[in-house]
């Protein structure tokens, strides 16, 4: 993971990006079947991490995303960030960038005119009519910028709505991310995210896309499981990256023995030098990932698919009864294949609840059900 210090000319700071291969193709991963509909070139479509821990992300510059860190691990699954990725998607489609210029220019006009007939009765000799005229202008000028970048916002929400049902992706995500700002706008400028100030929202907004998301037909749409497993990656890295050890260590214990506690922990132990430690995490990951290992994985998914097939025969009786086969296996081989067993039976007994009406497991009667008239 490399860190970019690069200066941001137009708000006069600088900003920390994060250059990372494998969060950059899990980002692009996410992104391309949106820009895909959306009708953009997936690879035109550059997307920046930005090293900041407040949620936040932005369009700049064309077809150019910028995402924080903080929004990233902030993140609940990865239908979440796809909304996320889908809105500011929206934002490019619809030019919304060059017409917040010509909104912004429109508001400063209005200014300079309430300023310059403010100065005029002042210099007449009317002081307060004066500054009301001045203040009066400056309002009358914010309300006309921020109404036009609400009008923007749910433009640019309505398009990422379109984008999520032609992936055939849940608006859910969305949803329940901007429900977590939403309660924000009553707090203090200081005390908002980024989002909320950048993204004024509404409760209208938030209503729309709630409407939304319990009458589309993709609503109940389950996540892929690549994304599942690529997203709780991406976040344990950041975490462990960005954060304290200690942090780490809370966030990830000892007995979360998931590849992405496993990966976090041993970016942590990394981090404090023991080298040892992290390797020994590094090598259990690296241990489930031999050739031999996936292959022993695949023979137990085709032995199981072959016992659920059989009517009366159960995926845990396939397990108790193909046991005996793992014992001159590793520790690693053996697990493997008797996860495939397993994971292979359960779909297994569709075949034949779909093909002649008789569930080889009891889990597949339903789909005796619907298959079998199917068929």
């Amino acid at each position: 993971m490399t860190l970019l210090f690069l200066p941001e000319t137009a708000q006069a700071r600088s900003f920390s990006f994060i250059r990372d291969a494998e969060i950059e193709s899990t980002i692009r991963l996410f992104g391309a079947p949106l820009f895909a509909v959306a009708g953009l070139e997936p690879s035109a479509v550059r997307v920046y991490l930005v090293n900041d821990p407040s949620l936040n992300a932005f369009v700049a510059g064309g077809q150019k995303i910028f995402i924080n860190t903080g929004l990233l691990t902030a993140s609940d699954n990865a239908n979440q960030v796809i909304g996320v990725i889908a809105h500011e998607t929206g934002h490019i489609t619809g030019g919304h960038l060059a017409r917040s210029q010509d909104a912004l220019h429109d508001a400063s006009a209005q200014s300079i005119m309430a300023f310059v007939l403010g100065a005029a009765a002042a210099v007449a000799g009317q002081g307060g009519a004066g500054q009301a005229i001045i203040a009066g202008g400056t309002q009358v000028a914010q309300r006309s910028y921020l109404k036009y970048s609400r009008i923007q916002e749910s433009s640019a929400d309505q398009a990422a709505l379109t984008m999520l049902d032609q992936t055939r992706q849940s608006a859910k995500g969305m949803l329940s991310f901007f429900d977590k700002l939403g309660d924000q706008e009553a707090l203090l400028t200081a005390s908002q995210d980024p989002y909320v100030r950048t993204h004024p929202l509404t409760r209208e907004r938030i209503d729309t896309i709630r409407a939304h998301a319990a009458r589309s037909a993709n609503s109940n749409a389950v996540e892929r499981p690549e994304f599942v497993e690529r997203h709780s990656r991406m976040r344990a890295k950041l975490i462990a990256f960005l954060g304290s050890p200690a942090q780490t260590f809370r966030k990830y214990p000892a007995n979360d023995d998931s590849l992405s506690g496993r990966y976090a922990r041993s970016i942590a132990r990394h981090k404090m030098r023991e080298t040892e430690k992290a390797l020994a995490l590094i090598e259990g990951l690296l241990a489930v990932l031999q050739w031999k290992v996936l292959g022993f994985l695949a023979i137990g998914v085709t032995l199981g698919a072959i016992f659920g097939a059989l009517p009366g025969l159960t995926a845990t009786m396939g397990v108790a009864v193909l046991t005996p086969l793992t014992f001159w296996l590793s520790a690693e081989e053996g697990l493997a294949m008797l996860l495939g067993i397993y994971g292979g039976a359960i779909p297994g007994g569709g075949i034949p609840a779909i093909l002649i009406n008789v569930p080889g497991t009891p889990a597949s009667i339903a789909t005796s059900w619907d298959g079998y008239p199917m068929s």
